[in-house]
């Protein structure tokens, strides 16, 4: 490994790489343990700090015709897995990120959907104690999307009643909606949410 050879010098007639296979593998043993420990300390990983020490000697391998010594493919070995380790680092924070930006996400959207839910559970429960053809006219209206007249042809009364129903239906509910304290901050919020 103190052999030195012209480095990228071509009017050198004897430019050979320093770097053969034998000369490789006695780097590999001499260097790949410390090159593992500087991963490790940076990842904290085993399997990630092989892999990059692998990919290191594998690019080194590739390379080898750029080096004129050994001591210049081990400093460059260091800085290579040192950058690479970065570079991963970089990566799990991006990750990172990424992961609490989607949880959070999804925590608000949970969170609304539980809003949403307490909030149809009081209109379902107000929508119940409604006067039973005042309920079932609301139902026919809100629920299954009938016209006013479909309504009044299917349950055989006047326009006007089904009017007065859904005008019953309406104040009865928000009145009982209003009454409830902590819906109107849920409405609020919910609203809030959607933009």
């Amino acid at each position: 490994m103190t052999a030195t050879v012209h480095h990228n010098n071509p009017s050198a007639p004897d430019t050979v790489s320093i770097i053969n296979s034998n000369t490789f593998r006695e780097l590999y043993q001499r260097y790949q343990p410390g090159l593992f420990f500087q991963a490790y300390a940076l990842l904290q990983n085993q399997q990630e700090a092989e892999d990059i020490v692998t990919d290191s000697f594998m690019k080194l391998w590739n390379a080898r015709a750029q080096f004129n010594s050994a001591g210049a493919a081990v400093n460059w070995m260091r800085i290579a897995t040192r950058n690479a380790c970065l570079d991963l680092l970089k990566h799990r924070k991006i990750v990172q990120h990424s992961l609490n930006e989607i949880a959070g996400q999804a925590d608000k959207e949970w969170y609304h959907e539980d809003l949403l839910g307490e909030l149809l559970q009081e209109i379902h429960t107000a929508v119940e104690q409604l006067p039973e053809k005042s309920r079932e006219v609301f139902r026919l209206r809100y629920i299954d999307g009938l016209k006013n007249e479909e309504i009044a042809g299917q349950l055989g009364i006047r326009h006007q009643s089904v009017r007065n129903h859904l005008a019953t239906a309406l104040k009865t509910l928000r009145l009982k909606l209003l009454d409830k304290d902590h819906l109107l901050p849920i409405l609020l919020l919910m609203l809030k949410l959607r933009d």
